[in-house]
C-alpha cells in the first residue's frame, strides 16, 4: 500500500488490510457464513466484508458488504473503515442490547452517523462507500441499506429486501422498467446516497423475523450489473440443498468470466421511454465482485 494511503489508514485508527479472497466462517449452532471476493480488471479491490460472531455468544453475528464508491478514488479505505468500525462497535456491545432489536437498531444507526463524521473529518478525501449489513440476533434480523449493494432473502425463491439507492432503480418502482432492466440504464451506478457523503441520510433499519429465512445473500453491484437476478433464482435453485457452498463459486465465476449479455430491442425500447437514456454496457469482470451468504 502507498505511504498516503497508510497515513490515512493510520488516522482512521487500523492498520489496512485486503479482504481476504475467499473466507468459511462456521458457529457452535452451525450457521455458516461463505465470502468471496474478485478484483476483477479494477487495478484494485474496492470491495470489503466483514463477518462477525459475537465473543460471548456466537449466535448473535453481524455480517457487511462494501463497495467503496469511486473506481479509483480511496474508496477501499471508505469500504475497510465503515466495515471495522462497525465490527468494533458489534463486538463490544452487550448482549442484552443486541437483543434488543429496536433499540440495537438506533444504535446501528447512531454509529453509522458517527462513521460518516468520521470520513468527512480525514483530513485527505478518502472517497464514499456502500453498506449493505444484517445484525441476526435470537429472534430477528435487521437489515443495514446504504447504496446500491443488495441484501437478498432465500426462502423458497431468491427475493431482494433491500432498495438500492440509485435513480435507476426508482424507475423500476414506478413500474416503467424490469427488474433486471435496472443492469441496462446508463448511470445505474450514481447512487444518491454512501458513507462519507456530505449528504448522507440514514433511512429506518428493515426488521425481519430469523425464522422466515434460510438463507441470506449480500452482493456488491460487480454481481448484480452482471448476473440477473432469474440467473441468481436458478444457481440457489440447482444448487442450495446439494452443495450450498459452491453458489458463490458459480456467481462470481458469472459476475467475472461470464459471456456479455446481448440487450434485446424490447428493453431498449423500455429503457429509452422510461429514461431516454443510452444503454449501459455490461462486461463482465469490469467491476469488483463481492458476494457473501448466511446459511442460517
Amino acid at each position: 500500500m502507498e505511504i498516503r494511503l497508510q497515513k490515512i489508514a493510520d488516522y482512521l485508527g487500523y492498520s489496512y488490510q485486503p479482504p481476504a479472497l475467499k473466507l468459511i466462517k462456521k458457529n457452535k449452532f452451525n450457521i455458516l457464513c461463505m465470502a468471496l471476493t474478485n478484483q476483477g480488471q479494477r487495478e484494485k479491490n474496492e470491495d470489503y466484508y466483514k463477518i462477525i460472531f459475537h465473543p460471548l455468544d456466537d449466535s448473535l453475528m453481524m455480517v457487511l458488504i462494501a463497495d467503496g464508491v469511486g473506481g479509483y478514488s480511496n474508496g477501499d479505505i471508505a469500504s475497510f473503515f465503515a466495515c471495522e468500525s462497525l465490527n468494533d462497535f458489534f463486538q463490544n456491545s452487550s448482549l442484552d442490547d443486541i437483543n434488543d432489536t429496536k433499540l440495537f437498531s438506533q444504535k446501528i444507526k447512531e454509529t453509522l452517523a458517527q462513521i460518516n463524521e468520521k470520513i468527512l473529518e480525514v483530513p485527505y478525501y478518502i472517497g464514499e462507500t456502500t453498506l449493505s449489513g444484517i445484525v441476526i440476533n435470537k429472534n430477528d434480523i435487521i437489515m443495514i441499506q446504504i447504496g446500491d449493494s443488495r441484501i437478498y432473502t432465500y426462502d423458497e425463491s431468491l427475493k431482494q429486501v433491500s432498495v438500492d439507492e440509485s435513480d435507476a432503480y426508482v424507475l423500476y418502482q414506478k413500474g416503467l422498467l424490469l427488474k433486471d432492466d435496472i443492469r441496462f440504464v446508463a448511470g445505474n451506478n450514481y447512487i444518491n446516497n454512501a458513507l462519507g457523503d456530505r449528504f448522507y441520510k440514514q433511512a429506518p433499519l428493515s426488521i425481519i423475523a430469523k425464522n422466515k429465512v434460510k438463507a441470506l445473500l449480500l452482493t456488491t453491484d460487480g454481481i448484480t450489473d452482471i448476473v440477473s437476478d432469474k440467473v441468481l433464482n436458478q444457481v440457489f435453485a440447482e444448487h442450495f440443498i446439494s452443495n450450498p457452498e459452491k453458489i458463490l463459486e458459480i456467481v462470481i465465476d458469472k459476475a467475472i468470466n461470464g459471456p456479455k449479455e446481448i440487450i434485446s430491442e424490447e428493453i431498449d425500447d423500455r429503457i429509452y421511454q422510461a429514461s431516454e437514456s443510452s444503454l449501459y454496457e455490461t462486461i463482465p469482470g469490469k467491476d469488483n465482485a463481492t458476494a457473501v451468504l448466511t446459511l442460517i
